[in-house]
């Protein structure tokens, strides 16, 4: 329910942020509208949403290998206390802690659960 979201994204990126983000405040209006019952009945375009491409830019990682960002964005609101990362590297980073419990279960069979046996001893 921000008015204005900051987006920081690499300068490469700014062409297609800037391209889409109509259509994307489109969406968000007719969601709230239809999604938030505080809203209901209300003229889409009443909703106030602002994006903002932030000034400052994400590294890319032609410019910075070690700290760069192969693409992607984040939004920033509420004074940048709200965050929501969507570059590849974060979720590069999520399915990787997703998958570790199935890495560790491959490499340590020892550490398998017993399987439970059913009640006739089968």
């Amino acid at each position: 329910m921000e008015g204005q979201i900051f987006i920081r994204c690499r300068e490469s990126d700014v062409s297609i942020i800037e391209s889409i983000q109509d259509e994307a405040i489109a969406e968000y209006r007719n969601l709230v509208v239809s999604q938030v019952k505080r809203f209901e009945g209300k003229d889409p375009e009443d909703i106030p949403c602002t994006i903002i491409i932030d000034g400052k830019r994400l590294e890319s990682i032609e410019d910075n290998e070690a700290t760069g960002s192969v693409g992607g964005f984040k939004l920033f609101a509420k004074k940048g206390r709200i965050v929501c990362s969507q570059t590849i590297d974060d979720r590069i980073e999520l399915c990787f802690q997703a998958a570790i419990p199935a890495i560790r279960y491959m490499l340590f069979p020892s550490m398998r659960r017993p399987e439970k046996k059913a009640p006739d001893g089968n």
